[in-house]
């Protein structure tokens, strides 16, 4: 998958004092059944695709540079939950799935670059890590992919940089580990593999990403330009860890060199129950996406990958240990550790455990932890 995937979330320390803690309304605008006086018909969008598997959500954006043009939505599949979308009891059927007590029902879960239906055990979740990508080069002369920044990206980046702490970084997103002896297990939700042998992990994780319009799906990421003026949509994706591994490394031939830390969330279920925030990620996010009208349009300052991870932790908290959006827009960690969500101050080297899941060898990433 491309990299600019996980530079979703660019924000800065001079706007963080400028937006308020709830974001406001942006226009309806993608993945609902389009408007027949205004909206192409959104079954144009990679029919090939929606003919081999029901579950491929194809979708339209309808504001900025690029309004009635479809979505990719190739890569970036949002999840479905059973009960949605079209998604019955019948489709379990039609799969080969038989229907448990106890267990949730989703489509779309990204697998070692295949989606799959999920079979998710209710309240089975031990733990959970926010994991942190930060940028290296703080001269950002380049972006992520070596590609030039213009002038007006690399002064704010400068701004934020000259910030101890601050927010350098461009994407977080969520781990989740089962208690042992529970999976999720994956059943292939291609017609064309009903029978295939399912799959059993017991780790997997959230990302939220940004969508771009087909005509510009090859184009650079543009996040002070298109970003930011509701060219892109949103799509909430659960995938493997081999799965995000690959959204870093691709085939593994190039190492990576952003900073990549995973801090360990707080097992105190008085402060934090991971179990509650995935609750959220299937109630409020699995909808047909643009169900939700308002926070459907992607944005770098306001609407990013960043607000989405703290309102799934939030969603986990207390009221009183919930991180408001002034605070985690520009120092994630330490709003963090100052709310008491944090099982320690010390963070692994990601990229290591990355590696391992691929079988590469990334040139020896620490693998100590650090404060």
């Amino acid at each position: 998958m491309r990299r600019f995937n996980l530079f979703c979330s660019v924000l800065l320390f001079v706007v963080s004092s400028v937006f308020a803690d709830d974001i406001g309304g942006f226009p309806n605008n993608i993945f609902n059944d389009p408007d027949p006086i205004h909206d192409k018909p959104v079954s144009r969008c990679f029919p090939s695709l929606k003919k081999k598997d029901k579950f491929f959500p194809q979708a339209i954006q309808r504001t900025g540079d690029h309004a009635q043009d479809c979505l990719d939505t190739r890569e970036k599949r949002n999840i479905i939950k059973l009960g949605t979308q079209n998604f019955t009891d019948d489709d379990l059927k039609e799969y080969g799935i038989t229907k448990k007590p106890g267990f949730v029902y989703f489509a779309n879960f990204a697998h070692d670059g295949n989606y799959y239906i999920a079979e998710y055990p209710m309240g089975k979740i031990k733990s959970a890590e926010i994991l942190v990508e930060k940028f290296i080069d703080l001269t950002m002369e380049k972006d992520c992919k070596g590609q030039y920044l213009d002038n007006g990206a690399k002064t704010m980046f400068g701004l934020m940089n000259s910030v101890k702490e601050g927010l350098i970084f461009g994407h977080t997103q969520l781990f989740f580990d089962l208690e042992p002896g529970h999976f999720i297990t994956l059943y292939p939700q291609k017609k064309a593999d009903k029978g295939k042998k399912p799959i059993k992990l017991s780790r997997f994780a959230y990302s939220l990403n940004a969508v771009r319009p087909k005509s510009i799906a090859d184009s650079k990421y543009d996040p002070f330009g298109k970003g930011i003026n509701g060219s892109y949509g949103i799509s909430h994706n659960v995938m493997s860890r081999h799965q995000a591994a690959l959204q870093y490394y691709g085939d593994g031939s190039k190492k990576y060199e952003n900073e990549v830390h995973n801090y360990k969330l707080t097992n105190d279920r008085s402060k934090f129950d991971p179990n509650k925030s995935f609750e959220h990620i299937l109630t409020q996010l699995s909808h047909p996406v643009g169900g939700n009208g308002q926070r459907d349009v992607y944005n770098t300052l306001t609407n990013a990958c960043n607000d989405f991870t703290f309102d799934v932790i939030n969603a986990g908290t207390p009221a009183d240990k919930n991180v408001p959006k002034s605070n985690y827009t520009t120092y994630p960690v330490v709003a963090l550790k100052k709310k008491g969500l944090l099982e320690s101050p010390n963070y692994q080297d990601f990229r290591e455990d990355l590696e391992k899941e691929l079988g590469i060898d990334g040139g020896g990433w620490e693998t100590t932890v650090h404060q």
